[in-house]
């Protein structure tokens, strides 16, 4: 197999088997005698060695649980933080199950999520917490090898606005007013 620089192959030569590698052009020798599958093995060894280790093939309860437990211990967090995270943990788990592989996940899945929590009348600011709470959790687990890169940072939180709240016209005050008993 070729791999940029790296080049291995298994020859038999004089009723022996060698596997000849090539590093930046240089030829190396490894004689193995008449064990074909031994040499085969090593081949493969070291044709591997050196480039990155596969992913964990994690749930989405398996990366949250890593991304929160190191996040609450290296930033600090309050209880009241916690509480904060865990309950939007609670509704990403709702909606994309807790054993959802997460290198399986596309722009798709933050789509669902959006769509489904909006439908059940959650205000559009909280979606974007959670949003923003998964995307944070994948670039973590990526920066640490748990998982691998697709592009999830990207997805395009909808525009969310904070709706102004008017003055209240003369006839509305009132109307409050009335409404509270101040007598007891």
């Amino acid at each position: 197999g070729r791999r940029g620089q790296r080049r291995v192959i298994v020859v038999r030569q004089r009723g022996r088997f060698v596997v000849e590698r090539y590093v930046d052009g240089v030829a190396r020798r490894r004689s193995f005698g008449r064990d074909k599958a031994a040499a085969q093995v090593w081949a493969e060894e070291w044709y591997r060695a050196g480039t990155p280790r596969g992913y964990e093939n994690l749930t989405l309860r398996q990366l949250l649980d890593r991304y929160i437990e190191v996040t609450a211990v290296k930033k600090k967090w309050r209880g009241k933080t916690m509480v904060n995270v865990q309950n939007h943990r609670k509704r990403i788990e709702e909606v994309l199950g807790p054993e959802a592989l997460v290198n399986g996940f596309t722009f798709a899945h933050l789509d669902e999520l959006w769509l489904k929590l909006i439908a059940a009348g959650m205000a559009a600011n909280q979606v974007r917490h959670k949003v923003k709470l998964l995307q944070r959790a994948k670039a973590f687990g990526h920066a640490r090898e748990y998982v691998s890169h697709n592009k999830l940072e990207t997805w395009e939180i909808p525009d969310v606005r904070a709706l102004k709240i008017g003055e209240f016209r003369a006839w509305e005050t009132e109307q409050l007013l009335r409404t509270f008993d101040y007598q007891q």
